[in-house]
């Protein structure tokens, strides 16, 4: 009697032998937010990405920001706060996945009387707010779900606690901000959907952005931030694009066109 073979089993279009979807794979990259308004404001938000994997559903991660700003009478460019990490991907689910994560932050950024810190990250919606803040040392938690139905609908979620412990005598008290996100796409490989994303900084008293934008007090005005990002996605085996719309509702950044959008792309070649 011939010896009995293993069952194959036949993983969902898209997902690799490790068992992770394109989305989760590995990445060298950038991500870029670009902002304009009437007058002549501009911020660009430039970070090149590592996500390199050690061993199977394992990966280093690297940051690296450097923003475009307003300086003076011209544009002035800066070094973000940049951070080393590492996630791992669980796997409850044929069709879902739990990412965990953790980076460290280097404070490079300790100028604040610069005003080109405060640009980049409006484009954003303030996401990245603490890669540009000054004489911290960033260190965020993330946990990532992801879940995929068959008939091409695919759900995320994000959620990212930044503790930002201060250096130096310019440092004004320990901070941090609550980042999350949930979004919708139709189409697995290539689709379109909606991203609502939010930053919530319940530490701060006072963030006074020296163009006018994103002024937040206790007194008069709230803590939090709120933004839609109708999006793009094209994954494929060796390489992804992702470009959005960027539009901030809450009255810090907001209202959309009004006051503030920003365009968003990500570009990379996958690991």
């Amino acid at each position: 009697m011939p010896p009995m073979q293993p069952a194959v089993v036949n993983e969902p279009l898209g997902i690799s032998a490790e068992g992770i979807p394109l989305s989760w794979r590995g990445l060298l990259g950038i991500e870029a937010g670009l902002y304009s308004n009437v007058s002549d404001y501009t911020a660009l938000g430039l970070t090149v990405i590592g996500d390199i994997p050690l061993v199977p559903k394992v990966f280093l991660t690297t940051r690296l920001p450097i923003g475009l700003g307003p300086d003076g009478g011209s544009t002035g460019a800066m070094l973000g706060n940049a951070s080393i990490g590492a996630r791992g991907v669980l796997r409850p689910g044929r069709r879902f996945w739990v990412g965990l994560g953790a980076s460290l932050g280097f404070p490079f950024v300790t100028d604040a009387n610069e005003p080109v810190y405060e640009a980049p990250p409006i484009p954003h919606g303030l996401w990245n707010f603490h890669e540009y803040y000054p004489y911290t040392v960033p260190i965020a938690f993330g946990v990532d779900l992801e879940g995929q139905l068959d008939i091409g609908l695919v759900f995320r979620l994000e959620i990212e606690p930044v503790l930002m412990p201060p250096i130096g005598e310019n440092g004004e008290g320990f901070e941090m901000t609550l980042q999350h996100a949930g979004e919708f796409q139709i189409g697995r490989d290539i689709g379109g959907g909606l991203r609502l994303q939010g930053v919530a900084l319940p530490t701060f008293g006072e963030i006074d952005n020296r163009a006018d934008f994103a002024y937040i007090e206790n007194d008069g005005g709230d803590l939090y931030q709120f933004a839609l990002e109708p999006f793009f996605r094209l994954e494929r085996d060796r390489y992804m694009l992702r470009t959005g719309i960027m539009l901030p509702m809450d009255s810090q950044l907001g209202p959309p066109f009004a006051s503030t959008w920003g365009l968003r792309l990500q570009l990379g070649m996958r690991l």
